[in-house]
This record gives structure tokens, C-alpha cells and sequence, in this order.
């Protein structure tokens, strides 16, 4: 029976996940070739080996991300983590931002005993709105096979807290104790994790990206009153709580929108893009031991656009206490990641000015307003004590005298 179960566990969560992953209603649906759908048809039936076999089979111009995907899994699945490797090495050559293609080669490094800790990072940093679970659950899998239970609890923990209903963290922790020298167990715990690994076909995450939709809309009251039903119908948890304070804000009660953030801090990992918004959230409602802790931790663990709002607003906290140098550093880091954003150039100015960096100022208030006009706030230069150099200097002050027209 030992021997059985995780090949039973396998299959039933190899139908699960590419059902979900790659369903009629999938966006990959209209761009997949014949013969690769074929090869997804022969994995969805449970038997990776024969898909494998399809995909060999096709011209080399059906070598598209799709295709490395269904072989890289099928190859976990069969018991080739090698095999896997070059697929996903393959589909990062075609799409470095697949969030599959990451998540392979994560947990081709757990199935190996690799240092697989860089591929990791990005399946949890790619996998954008969407559920992090199965990144979380993958990285488990390295920590657990590198002998490290602790960390690979910590992972699962994360994984629950953000989502509750999900059972692949009670189902991997009696794996952590064996993986480490047991093939067959990480087999199965690969299985879980490819289950896990929806890419848009949870339920629960179309519900929280229409949560998301509403709340961009400005539609408070609609993402509250889908948060109530997403929560009833799979429980609480992280991303929840996240929302529903992004929402309170967004409807003018900062009060109850604060005694949220600050009661589910602990609950939020650095490295998580929860943490991103919620760092954000904390400036806003200038909560800055928080916007502090979140944002310095979600611009170490982030890239790109993630990192710079992370910065931005660490940035825009600092500048609120008056901790003008620590305010400029961190938007200054920003400034070179997105060069174009005119809001960051106006809250440079703002820091420069502060510190007496005349021409600097001048120079960011020049760009804010060339790249979008309007964007600055003379109001944001309203304090005396902290500006009174700056307005001294008749170069500051025509500068000012500028943005008011």
C-alpha cells in the first residue's frame, strides 16, 4: 500500500490540475495546436508517460510554452526530474514570466536536492493576484529535502493562513518528515503541488480577482459585499483581510480599515505580494511602524514594478514623519527602476527640497510636471520649518510659483 498511494494520489491530482489549469474556458484554449491539445488530453486521462510520447512525436514547431509544460509535468510525474529541468529551462526561453514554467523548476530542485532557491522566488513573485499556494508548497518541498521541517512549515502555515480551504498543507505535512530520503513521498508531494498550481481555474481566485476588479472600479460596497460571500462560502484568511481593508479605506472608514491591517501584520510573510499591498495600505492610512516593517521587507523580496511600489511607498511614509534623507534614498532607488512615473519625481522633489538640495528640487519638480502636469502638490510644501530654505532661494520659490499656475 505504501507503494500504491502516492502513485493513486498522483493521478488523481495530475486529472484535477489539468483540468483546472488547462480547461475549455482556459485562456491558452484558442492557441494551443492540435497535437499539443492531444498530448494535454493524454495527461488529463493519467498517463504522462504516453503524453510524453505525444510530445516527442510533434514537428520541432510545436515546441511552444504549452507543449514544455505538459512535458515538464508529465516528466514529474513519470519520475524524471531531468527531463523536467530542460522543459522548464525551455518554456523560461519563451516566457520568462510563466508562472508554470518557475513553479517546474522549483520543484524539480526539491525533487532533486538542488539549490533551487532563485527559481522559488520567482514562482512566488510571478504568480501575480493569483493563488500562492502552490509556490508556497513547492518551496516547502525544498526546505523539506534539504532537511530544513521548520522552514517547510512555515511555508504551509503561510499557505493556510491565505487560504484556508485549501487542503494541500494537511496533506504535505506528514510528507516533511520522509521526503528527505523517500523518492516515492516526493513524488507524491509534487502531485499535491501540481493540483495546487490552478493558473486561473480556483474558483476562490476568480472570486478575489473580482474583488480586485470592483475595487479598482472604485466600487467599494460591490468588493464588500463579495468578500462576504467569498468568505462564507470558503472561509477567512490573509488575502481576505487584505481586501476587505483595501475596501474599507477605499470607502472612507480608515478607522475600521486600520484595526484590520494592524491585527493581521504578523499573519503576512515579507516575500508575499499581500504584503506588497498591504504595505501600501499601511502608508496610506499612515500606519508607518507597519508601512515600515512591510514595505522595507516587500522591497527586498520583490522586483520590477512590485519593488518600486513597495519603495514608493516606504518613500511616501517617511516623508509624512519628516525622515527626509531616508525618504530620498528610497525614492531615489525607485526613480531607477521607473523613471516615467511623474507621482515618484514629485515626492522626490519634496525630499530633495526638505534637504536643502536646491537644484535637485528644481529639477524633479520640472520633470513631475513635464511628464504629467498637474502631478504636483504645492500643498506639500506647505510646512515652514521644512521648507523655509528651499522658498528662501528665489530659484525655489519661481519654481513653486510655477507648479500654483
Amino acid at each position: 500500500m505504501h507503494r500504491l498511494a502516492p502513485i493513486v494520489i498522483a493521478l488523481l491530482a495530475l486529472l484535477a490540475w489539468v483540468a483546472a489549469v488547462w480547461g475549455p474556458g482556459d485562456h491558452w484554449a484558442a492557441a494551443v495546436p492540435r497535437d499539443v491539445k492531444r498530448a494535454q488530453d493524454t495527461l488529463r486521462s493519467g498517463d504522462p508517460a504516453g503524453a510524453l510520447a505525444q510530445i516527442d512525436a510533434m514537428s520541432p514547431t510545436a515546441s511552444g510554452l504549452v507543449a514544455r509544460l505538459v512535458a515538464g509535468n508529465a516528466a514529474l510525474l513519470v519520475g524524471d526530474p531531468a527531463r523536467a529541468q530542460r522543459e522548464f529551462e525551455a518554456a523560461v526561453a519563451i516566457d520568462a514570466g510563466s508562472s508554470g514554467a518557475w513553479l517546474g523548476r522549483c520543484l524539480v530542485g526539491g525533487m532533486q536536492g538542488g539549490d533551487a532557491s532563485g527559481a522559488c522566488a520567482r514562482a512566488l513573485d510571478s504568480v501575480q493576484d493569483r493563488s500562492e499556494c502552490a509556490a508556497r508548497m513547492a518551496r516547502a518541498l525544498g526546505s523539506a529535502r534539504s532537511g530544513d521541517v521548520d522552514a517547510a512549515q512555515a511555508e504551509l502555515t503561510a499557505c493556510a493562513a491565505a487560504e484556508p480551504d485549501n487542503p494541500g498543507p494537511g496533506q504535505l505535512r506528514p510528507l516533511l518528515a520522509t521526503v528527505a530520503g523517500d523518492p516515492e513521498a516526493r513524488a507524491a508531494f509534487a502531485a499535491v503541488v501540481l493540483r495546487g498550481a490552478t493558473d486561473g481555474g480556483d474558483p476562490r481566485a476568480r472570486a478575489m480577482d473580482e474583488v480586485r476588479e470592483r475595487l479598482g472600479e472604485e466600487d467599494a460596497a460591490g468588493a464588500l459585499a463579495a468578500l462576504d460571500a467569498a468568505q462564507t462560502q470558503w472561509g477567512a484568511g490573509v488575502e481576505v483581510d487584505v481586501l476587505r481593508a483595501q475596501a474599507l479605506h477605499q470607502r472612507g472608514d480608515s478607522e475600521a480599515a486600520r484595526a484590520l491591517l494592524l491585527g493581521m501584520v504578523s499573519s503576512l510573510p515579507g516575500d508575499s505580494r499581500l504584503a506588497g499591498s498591504a504595505c501600501v495600505l499601511a502608508a496610506d492610512l499612515e500606519a508607518h511602524a507597519q508601512a515600515e516593517s512591510l514595505c522595507a521587507a516587500r522591497a527586498s523580496a520583490s522586483r520590477g514594478d512590485e519593488r518600486c511600489a513597495a519603495l514608493h511607498a516606504l518613500g511616501q511614509s517617511r516623508l509624512n514623519r519628516g525622515l527626509w534623507a531616508r525618504a530620498e534614498e528610497a525614492l531615489a532607488r525607485c526613480l531607477e527602476q521607473e523613471p516615467s512615473n511623474a507621482g515618484i519625481w514629485a515626492d522626490a522633489a519634496v525630499a530633495a527640497a526638505a534637504l536643502g538640495h536646491v537644484d535637485a528640487a528644481i529639477e524633479r519638480l520640472r520633470v513631475a510636471e513635464g511628464l504629467e502636469p498637474g502631478s504636483v502638490d504645492a500643498a506639500a510644501f506647505d510646512d515652514e520649518r521644512a521648507f523655509a530654505a528651499f522658498k528662501a532661494d528665489p530659484r525655489g520659490a519661481e519654481a513653486l510659483a510655477r507648479v500654483g499656475r
